[in-house]
């Protein structure tokens, strides 16, 4: 007896195999419709991703792990997506059904470039150097992204620093600058199509000259030189050698011990200042000749007028200068809610003009006379009646008063 091998089409004619749809990636357009090769180099970062797989069904548009984007085909089994990628790199995208039994396309693998160089870091010795911050080394390494293969060069401002550096294919670079002085740096990176990067600014310091800028109050407000403030809580800052350390003189208590950080800045608040003449100076711990200006303030629970300023339509105008026109404003600070009458040339003019909630004040003069010198100035309307500082200014004359 010998035996028969069963027959698949003898036992099942009628049935067909099943056999899936495989799911592909076929194509990688930009915006223009320019296909992008595989392994090639688009500057557009809005694409379309164009595949087939089993009809309508959901799918991912993946780069390795990271989720991209979801996408369903039609019923005729064609899906298309338009997206736009965010980081100039590498990527390696394919088309993932979104449930088991989960098909993938092939890999579709470019780069996103830039045309124009980008900085995106720069670094030294004590880690990232901010934009605009202060640096007390002597070299920096710039990481960025620019057109793949092709070599960059480092300007400071329009000079050239003689640095350069290759770019790889994935469109980044490193390059280091070496050697830097003491000074204010404008670095920018240039590509050979002489398309140049935004500007990063830095400073380098190796002792940062010592400074007192500013006395701020609890509004953020400055007290300027010779100014009165009804506040108790003053911030004064400055600035030193970076980490140095450095005396304020003449606050209460009579000195202060302040540190500048890393950056070369330092500051310190002053609590619950008595009223008094204030005349402070700061003085560095680690050389003895830097003694900065002394910076003289009042606190006075009665602030007197103080300030003034005035103005025409162009903006201020300095003291002993001129105008032309024929009306100009005053301005200036006294007690908040308090008022002041403008003295012009000796003569106190009647109306009282009220300051705000912060004491500041503002007064229209009119009927100014070509030719004529005034002097002016603010008389408080409460407590002893002070007067603030004079600010003088000259109309000029016109073409017929002069002929005349």
């Amino acid at each position: 007896m010998t035996g028969k091998t069963p027959s698949t089409s003898e036992h099942f004619p009628d049935v067909p195999l099943e056999v899936s749809t495989p799911v592909t990636l076929d194509e990688v357009r930009d915006s223009s419709n320019n296909l992008i090769d595989d392994n090639g180099i688009t500057y557009d970062k809005t694409l379309t991703f164009k595949g087939t797989s089993e009809v309508n069904t959901d799918l991912r548009l993946r780069d390795g792990e990271i989720r991209l984007t979801e996408m369903t085909s039609n019923a005729s089994g064609i899906w298309e997506k338009n997206f736009t990628l965010s980081d100039f790199r590498r990527y390696t995208i394919f088309a993932q059904e979104k449930f088991p039994p989960q098909n993938s396309s092939r890999r579709k693998i470019f780069v996103l470039a830039t045309e124009t160089p980008i900085i995106n870091s720069v670094a030294g010795k004590d880690g990232a150097i901010e934009e605009g911050g202060t640096y007390d080394g002597d070299w920096a390494e710039i990481t960025g992204n620019a057109p793949p293969n092709v070599e960059v060069e480092a300007f400071n401002g329009d000079t050239t620093t003689g640095k350069k550096a290759l770019v790889n294919a994935d469109g980044l670079f490193q390059l280091r600058l070496d050697e830097l002085k003491t000074g204010q740096y404008n670095i920018k990176i240039k590509a050979p199509n002489n398309k140049e990067s935004t500007v990063f600014r830095f400073t380098v310091a190796g002792d940062m000259p010592l400074s007192l800028d500013d006395v701020l109050d609890d509004d953020g407000n400055s007290v300027e030189e010779g100014d009165t403030t009804a506040q108790t809580t003053l911030t004064i800052k400055g600035k030193a050698r970076n980490n140095g350390e450095l005396t304020l003189l003449g606050g209460q208590p009579a000195s202060v011990t302040v540190t500048a950080g890393d950056s070369g800045f330092w500051e310190h608040t002053f609590s619950d200042l008595p009223a008094a003449l204030y005349s402070l100076t700061a003085r560095t711990n680690y050389t003895p000749v830097e003694t900065t200006a002394p910076r003289t303030f009042t606190v006075d629970s009665t602030i007197k007028p103080h300030s003034t300023r005035i103005y025409d339509t162009n903006g201020p105008i300095e003291d002993n200068g001129s105008t032309t026109q024929k009306y100009v404003y005053v301005r200036g600070v006294a007690a908040p809610l308090e008022a002041i009458k403008l003295k012009i040339n000796g003569v106190i003019v009647e109306k009282a003009e009220p300051a705000n909630d912060k004491g500041d004040w503002v007064k229209l003069v009119t009927g100014l006379i070509p030719g004529t010198r005034y002097a002016m100035s603010a008389v408080a309307q409460y407590g002893d009646n002070a007067e603030s500082n004079t600010w003088t200014i000259t109309v000029a004359p016109t073409k017929n008063s002069t002929e005349r």
